[in-house]
């Protein structure tokens, strides 16, 4: 979505996937995302969210909310200065509240338009308040991540980024995510698209119940715009 070679000033993405099972159960869920960018001469600004809600008789056992807001500002050919804030809801993995930000560079190790590749380095503050109990974490962590993207035609593409976050002054405490995405394109501005999310956290919240290893797969119709 942040392609700096694209002059488009104003986009998006809406993936909207809903489902509804009735048998000797009842379950209704519902998952959302919508990305959208805006630029202008050196900047881009990127909003993306996502809503993810699941109800089995009458009880909630889903509901995560993450809405992320970053600016990129274009300092060299291949350098940018980046600012980021979120703000997110995970009761499954006992998240009553958790709110980042931070700051940092990303590199274009690769521009081509069927390959692509970049390196982001940052620092975030991040306050984190566990769910059923009266724990508060305020932490300095370090990001990196990198990202790929292949696109051999205007019909499909494949992309993939990993994240590395460990805090600032202890790294035996780090959280691994690894997001990759396949999309094919259906009908005009219209896509099939196969997500899957995986994720390790070293230290997640004080609750014996919650794994260290969390995984998603999702598969939907986007439309981009």
């Amino acid at each position: 979505m942040r392609d700096t070679r694209d002059t488009v000033k104003f986009k998006g993405a809406e993936n909207l996937n809903a489902s509804y099972t009735r048998n000797t159960n009842e379950l209704l869920t519902l998952s959302n995302n919508l990305y959208l960018r805006y630029k202008w001469k050196k900047s881009i600004i990127l909003f993306y969210n996502t809503l993810d809600f699941s109800i089995a008789n009458n009880t909630i056992l889903e509901e995560k909310i993450l809405f992320h807001l970053r600016y990129n500002y274009k300092i060299r050919k291949r350098l940018d200065l980046e600012l980021f804030t979120q703000y997110q809801i995970d009761p499954p993995l006992r998240i009553q509240e958790r709110i980042l930000l931070g700051g940092g560079t990303r590199f274009e190790l690769s521009g081509k338009e069927s390959f692509s590749s970049y390196l982001g380095t940052a620092i975030l503050y991040e306050y984190d308040n566990e769910l059923g109990n009266d724990i508060t974490h305020r932490d300095a962590r370090l990001s990196a991540y990198l990202t790929l993207k292949l696109k051999p035609s205007e019909t499909f593409s494949w992309t993939s980024a990993c994240y590395y976050q460990p805090l600032v002054n202890y790294f035996n405490d780090f959280r691994i995510s690894l997001q990759t995405n396949i999309s094919v394109e259906l009908f005009k501005n219209l896509f099939f698209v196969s997500s899957l999310a995986l994720s390790y956290d070293a230290f997640p919240v004080d609750d014996p119940a919650i794994p260290h290893r969390t995984t998603k797969w999702v598969n939907g119709i986007n439309y981009k715009f």
